[in-house]
């Protein structure tokens, strides 16, 4: 099996990654394709009230999952739309390791 393709929107916050996730899904219409979003996953969350270390350490152990779950995604074939904010030093490296992925940069605008 072949592994999918993954399309990785970087951006500032509140900058149009989830809209320009939501047109790819609906131009890319010769290949099945899943948005994969951060806020997704941290809506999946319980609502219960957390001390600033703790919300530290959920929010950390949710990007972490996530970043894994766009590699098992991709690994068992499926290609991913994934909007994702890379906004502290940590998280570009731990994306990258989770999955055996090559990055083709594109430039867009």
């Amino acid at each position: 099996m072949a592994s999918g393709r993954i399309i990785f929107l970087n951006g500032t916050f509140s900058s149009g990654e989830s809209s320009i996730a939501r047109v790819l899904l609906g131009i890319l219409d010769d290949d099945v394709f899943f948005h994969l979003a951060i806020d997704g996953f941290n809506a999946m969350r319980s609502k219960r009230e957390l001390g600033a270390e703790e919300l530290d350490a959920a929010l950390r152990r949710t990007r972490m999952g996530f970043h894994r779950s766009i590699a098992a995604m991709a690994e068992a074939g499926n290609d991913v739309v994934v909007d994702r904010v890379l906004s502290e030093p940590w998280r570009s490296p731990a994306c990258r390791s989770t999955a055996n992925f090559s990055v083709r940069p594109m430039r867009c605008c």
